[in-house]
């Protein structure tokens, strides 16, 4: 996966700084490079951002009134794990590092900031590994639901109620209307064995029809 691959008009990155002109300056700049931006003065207008709003990236600095840089890694590493965060620091000492890596920051950038494309490839890659994340942990819950199913099969539950149990783990992933299970037969007609909806079934269970026929059409 690259850059390009990320869909950044949908990503957010928060920007915390004391500095109304750093700010400013990085905001402007990943605006233009296609992330929504948000900034907070200090970390704790930032732990009150992460509250209300969905962020993909922090990008903060140490050296803050309130809640300093520090403080908000340590708060963010207990209260919100899977968001990246990049230390952007011009007072960075070794401590600072350490304390930054401890809290599971991703990157570690030294102010004054003269090529912004390091800022760029940080946050990207910080992002890129979120997302993989993501996928690899959706990944896991998927083959942990098959396990259970396999599972049930193993003690003798009917498949009409592994049917439910299917039923009821998909609407929590993906919001749908009807499921059906139809199979085609030795006649080569398919045949509707079970169905869950939420609205009138069109094709009830138990019900033939050819391949050809305009009912796979019509629940389409």
């Amino acid at each position: 996966m690259n850059d390009s691959s990320i869909s950044k008009p949908t990503i957010t990155v928060l920007v915390v700084d004391d500095e109304e002109s750093i700010r400013n300056i990085l905001s402007r700049y990943l605006s233009l490079k296609g992330y929504s931006v948000l900034t907070a003065s200090d970390g704790n207008k930032a732990m009150d951002m992460l509250q209300v709003h969905h962020i993909d990236c922090v990008l903060t600095d140490l050296i803050m009134p309130n809640i300093n840089g520090r403080e908000l890694l340590q708060k963010m590493a207990q209260q919100f794990p899977e968001i990246p965060k990049i230390v952007l620091s011009g007072y960075g000492t070794n401590e600072d590092m350490l304390v930054a890596l401890k809290t599971g920051a991703y990157d570690f950038i030294q102010k004054p900031l003269t090529d912004f494309e390091i800022l760029e490839k940080a946050v990207g890659r910080a992002i890129e590994s979120k997302l993989l994340k993501e996928e690899r942990d959706h990944y896991i819950q998927q083959l942990t639901h098959l396990n259970e199913i396999i599972g049930f099969l193993n003690k003798g539950v009917s498949f009409e109620q592994i049917f439910d149990i299917i039923a009821t783990m998909m609407k929590q992933a993906i919001p749908y209307n009807r499921l059906a299970i139809a199979l085609i037969n030795d006649s080569g007609l398919v045949e509707t064995k079970l169905v869950s909806s939420d609205k009138p079934v069109h094709i009830p269970v138990g019900s033939k029809f050819p391949l050809e026929d305009s009912s796979l059409a019509t629940v389409a």
